[in-house]
């Protein structure tokens, strides 16, 4: 088989070769069998593969499942599968694609302790950025496995931080580009923020001073309105008092609004309405 694998689990999952789309062929337990060795990288013994993912069945019949499951996947998956008497795993000399692996490699920066996640250069910051593309959706959105409480589990503490590690990227991304006057790239990572945390007023004041500086003040005050109205229903309890603050700056049609505060050092001084925003001549438009 010369075709790459292709295993592209954000999102609806996604298994590939070539033309074949494996994810018709499979069954969903092959499937997240397949995903659990891509993902994990390493062998398992065919008893704790048994036990994961037929955890109600006997051992004995556990154990007859994966044999037949083994026989069914391996003619699609060729060499990507090394199975012996023992163990199960994807074989790390064979070319494959994960998706989950690329973007975990690109948000290393996210959970780095470098001074240089706090400076970006804007080469990293653009790299950043297109790991932060790769995300579709959650970790194998709306697929579910039954009688496979291990896999379960782990997909679920997967699926949780990785989301927790593209919010704190979608922050690091819309803090830079505000600072570096992208505001239409900063509105667009900000709207993506607040649809994965709802309750970020971070990005909501982006959102905010962005629509203000672009002279759309009757959007930014519906928006602030929306999301009042959100907050009392879902949560019983009014914006925060910068969120406040800001929208009566809008209000007043003041001509200099508090820039939204930050938490990585790229400024948070006051931005001025008036004239053309300033950009960054080698930054990536998106």
């Amino acid at each position: 088989m010369n075709e790459t694998l292709e295993i592209l689990t954000l999102g609806s999952l996604i298994l590939r070769r070539g033309s074949l789309l494996l994810t018709e062929i499979l069954s969903n337990k092959a499937a997240a069998l397949l995903v659990f060795l891509a993902c994990t990288g390493r062998p398992h013994t065919r008893l704790q593969l048994a036990e994961f993912f037929w955890f109600e069945r006997s051992e004995e019949q556990a154990l007859s499942n994966l044999r037949t499951l083994l026989t069914r996947i391996r003619p699609h998956l060729g060499d990507n599968l090394i199975v012996t008497r023992e163990t199960v795993f994807f074989n790390p000399a064979e070319p494959f694609y994960l998706d989950l692996a690329a973007i975990k490699n690109g948000l290393t920066i996210v959970h780095s302790k470098s001074p240089e996640r706090d400076n970006l250069p804007v080469e990293q910051l653009n790299r950043l950025e297109d790991t932060l593309s790769l995300y579709r959706g959650e970790f194998l959105a709306g697929f579910f496995v039954s009688d496979a409480n291990g896999f379960e589990e782990w997909a679920n503490q997967e699926r949780e931080l990785l989301h927790s590690q593209v919010v704190e990227a979608l922050k690091i991304v819309s803090a830079y580009r505000m600072k570096l006057g992208d505001y239409k790239i900063a509105y667009r990572w900000a709207s993506r923020l607040l649809e994965l945390d709802p309750f970020n007023e971070q990005a909501l004041r982006q959102e905010l001073f962005i629509l203000a500086h672009e002279g759309r003040r009757t959007a930014a005050m519906g928006k602030y309105k929306a999301y009042q109205q959100y907050l009392a229903q879902e949560l019983d309890i009014a914006p925060e008092a910068r969120t406040t603050d800001l929208y009566e700056q809008i209000t007043r049609d003041s001509e200099q609004l508090d820039a939204p505060v930050n938490p990585y050092q790229v400024g948070s001084q006051a931005l001025a309405l008036s004239g053309p925003s300033k950009r960054s001549g080698d930054a990536k438009k998106g």
